[in-house]
């Protein structure tokens, strides 16, 4: 079991090629794995918020990391990702991303941070 003191949070969007245009966003390191939530999907064409997949506003994924951010200057210290997900699951409020994150990270923590 990862303890949650040992989880690494980053300011930065774990996934999801438009996230720049996502306001809602969590990342955690937990062991060998990040967990990445993001929604509140609002494109700077729309003024509305549009689903960031098939009948959700928000998505909580988790993939094995294989690296870090070696962006010249960058210093953000994310870590970097293999794209294919190994969990994921949706939600339409921002109360059950919240609570959809936490409760990824403590799976993972309770696995050691490892892939099932």
């Amino acid at each position: 079991m990862i303890v949650a003191e040992k989880w690494k949070w980053f300011g930065f969007p774990g996934h999801f090629i438009g996230s720049r245009d996502c306001m809602f966003r969590m990342t955690t390191q937990v062991g060998d794995v990040l967990v990445s939530t993001v929604g509140k999907y609002q494109p700077r064409a729309s003024e509305s918020e549009q689903e960031i997949g098939y009948r959700r506003l928000y998505e909580t994924m988790v993939f094995k990391i294989n690296g870090v951010c070696v962006i010249q200057d960058c210093g953000c210290g994310t870590p970097t990702i293999d794209t294919a997900e190994i969990d994921m699951c949706g939600y339409n409020d921002p109360v059950a991303a919240r609570d959809g994150h936490m409760a990824m990270c403590v799976k993972y923590a309770e696995l050691d941070g490892r892939v099932e």
